[in-house]
């Protein structure tokens, strides 16, 4: 720099100053803590250094929200720790939404040499946008509530002799990378985080190398929807030995690619349960070492998606393998549901079953969770009658968010626990209006998974602004339509082909909720492979998906209910993260912790709302908050009907 060099002390007013800076100025901060009230906004060709040039001597804090936003220029900033810890101030309501890290870029292309970030509500670091670039060189990002960095909306960067570690989600997660162009990251550590240490979604790209990816009880990196991961000299890792006794435990695992696109050489893979896992994806390992495990390769396809080049593996490579529910179906006794409700019309075929699934004698016994026949019963850690309790307690739960349900339901011929669809369970009375269909099981007895930063546990839910029909919405019609089901044909497949056929509203709307419930299920499945799905984030599903009324539909995710208070992280607090060790074992596995469902944030509802194509282009541009925000204006939510002006 050759500009103008200034020196300040924590009295000063740090965003009064660096707004008034001119291109080519250095700004120097003496040791303290520079807290601010708005983030420090820099678009210019600036330097803003820690006068000592260690990190843990300057430090600047804000309160509940975004410290630093970088929105143009090349700014460079070196030995500096930026820190978001809890607050309630009126400033993270304004720009919480646009920000979403404590330090955001979205504009230029800045350099960050020795800095830090750690944050208690958001991401450490993240550069979103069309042609952003970042450049990040012995940064640390430890800590943080979501995750350590994230690159999207065509944004891409540098990563050099980093660590990101003990991150609330992924350590670094990217999306939406331009073709030709990759996020690099190379000699760093990305350790133990509460989703995939490196996550790759929506097309993103990403090159690593001479690094070490670490996990705990997630994947090391997870590839997903038409992303390319290029790996070499890199160490993928567990960290704990693996259990040589728990044969179907699918975590810790090195890689798991699905849609997409992994070439990895030179590099290493040891204590997990799997090394790598595809479904449809082009996995290439050039000289790597799947060093040991339970397994090596587990795939959902032949052979013809991988391609080994002088490798050694402890196992040989499986194939054809469930990837879901192992090798064979898990079959699990689901109990009942929540009590008072009828057994309606079962879903159909449209499920992708055919008729050779279907027994003609199935009662309705089927739609309580039993198999036809006397297959013997996988062992659960939960006993029937908890099953039973947890379910009636989430129904009740689940009342007090959307009103009381519909007195019937639509069962399923195949249960979910052994691989059907959901049931569909109606919601015609909420605050809301329309009519919301809410999953009932995903959550176990404990209430502690699935869950992700805004609940401890969660079902799904998704809503329709169309009414109820009067035969789900009564139990008068509910008894009639039983009553014509049962008089019709006592051949259910039969009655149900039959009503496929039909076009009035009421047989409309059945085949919207069809349409519902197998989202709902792919979802599900989604969730139980071990990802975590949170507020505001969008799902994308493939064009070529095995369900046709599902492939390539769009969405974006909110919660209704009381989210988990957020810890209170004061500054001591937020700066001890960078003194542990990252690879240190978590004192307190919380798994398998019985959780109190009437304390605020143990349960919610993760809400699904559909999006056309550029909706969903728009959201990831602007963020999925500040989308949420604008189909509350445009009085869109929370319905998923798409048969509605679009929301720019």
């Amino acid at each position: 720099m050759s500009g103008n060099v200034k020196t300040i002390d924590p009295s000063s007013n740090l965003c009064e100053i660096v707004a008034a800076l001119n291109d080519g100025d250095t700004l120097v901060l003496s040791p303290g803590v520079y807290n601010v009230d708005k983030p420090v906004v820099v678009g210019k060709d600036i330097l803003i250094r820690s006068s000592t040039g260690s990190p843990g001597d300057v430090a600047i804090v804000r309160a509940g929200s975004t410290a630093a936003l970088i929105d143009g220029g090349a700014p460079a900033f070196e030995n500096l720790t930026f820190a978001s810890i809890s607050g309630t101030g009126e400033s993270k309501a304004n720009d919480e939404i646009r920000y979403e890290s404590c330090v955001a870029v979205r504009g230029g292309s800045p350099t960050f040499v020795g800095c830090r970030a750690t944050s208690a509500d958001q991401s450490g670091f993240s550069v979103r946008g069309e042609g952003v670039w970042a450049k990040l060189v012995r940064c640390e990002a430890r800590g943080t509530k979501h995750g350590g960095i994230f690159f999207d909306g065509r944004a891409t960067g540098l990563i050099d002799k980093c660590v990101f570690a003990d991150t609330g989600l992924g350590c670094v997660d990217v999306e939406d990378t331009p073709e030709g162009l990759w996020v690099e990251i190379r000699d760093s550590r990305l350790v133990k985080s509460g989703y995939a240490s490196l996550n790759l979604h929506n097309r993103g790209r990403v090159r690593i190398t001479d690094s070490e990816l670490v996990a705990y009880d997630t994947s090391c990196a997870e590839v997903n929807e038409n992303s390319t991961l290029e790996a070499r000299s890199t160490q993928f890792r567990g960290l704990v030995p693996f259990d040589p006794e728990d044969e179907d435990a699918p975590w810790p695992a090195g890689i798991g690619a699905f849609n997409s696109t992994v070439r990895v050489a030179y590099s290493t893979f040891k204590d997990f349960n799997i090394g790598i896992y595809l479904h449809d994806s082009s996995v290439t390992l050039e000289r790597c070492l799947i060093a040991d495990g339970n397994k090596s390769i587990v795939a959902s396809q032949d052979g013809s998606g991988l391609e080994l080049k002088e490798c050694q593996l402890f196992k040989d490579p499986e194939f054809n393998v469930d990837l879901e529910n192992g090798e064979e179906v898990a079959e699990k006794e689901t109990g009942g549901d929540a009590a008072d409700r009828e057994t309606g019309d079962d879903l159909n075929d449209d499920f992708g079953f055919s008729e050779d699934d279907l027994d003609d004698d199935f009662d309705d016994d089927v739609g309580e969770g039993e198999t036809d026949g006397e297959e013997e019963q996988d062992e659960d850690e939960f006993s029937d009658e908890e099953w039973e309790k947890a379910y009636e307690i989430k129904g009740k739960k689940i009342e007090e968010l959307l009103g009381p349900a519909a007195p019937m339901v639509r069962h399923a011929i195949i249960p979910y626990a052994i691989g059907g669809p959901m049931h569909a369970i109606f919601y015609p009375n909420s605050q809301y209006g329309g009519t919301f269909i809410a999953s009932e099981e995903l959550v176990d007895p404990n209430f502690n998974k699935p869950g992700n930063a805004s609940f401890h546990s969660f079902e799904l839910t998704i809503a329709t602004r169309n009414p109820l029909p009067a035969k789900y919405s009564s139990r008068e019609g509910a008894e009639k339509a039983k009553a014509e089901n049962d008089k019709t044909d006592k051949n259910r497949l039969s009655f149900l082909m039959k009503a496929l056929k039909n076009s009035d509203p009421e047989e409309q709307f059945d085949d919207a909720i069809n349409r519902y419930v197998q989202i709902m299920t792919s979802v599900g499945r989604y969730i139980e492979s071990g990802a975590t799905i949170n507020r505001y984030e969008t799902l994308e599903f493939p064009r070529d998906y095995d369900l046709d009324k599902v492939a390539g539909s769009c969405f974006i995710f909110d919660v209704i209910g009381t989210p988990l208070k957020p810890d209170d992280v004061s500054l001591q607090k937020a700066l001890s993260y960078f003194d542990r060790d990252p690879y240190a074992i978590p004192e307190e596995d919380e798994k398998n912790v019985r959780r109190d469902p009437d304390k605020e944030g143990t349960f919610g509802l993760l809400l699904l709302i559909e999006l056309n194509r550029s909706e969903m282009n728009y959201a990831r541009k602007i963020g999925g908050a500040n989308f949420i925000k604008l189909l509350k204006e445009e009085n869109v939510w929370p319905f998923s009907d798409l048969n509605r002006k679009k929301v720019k």
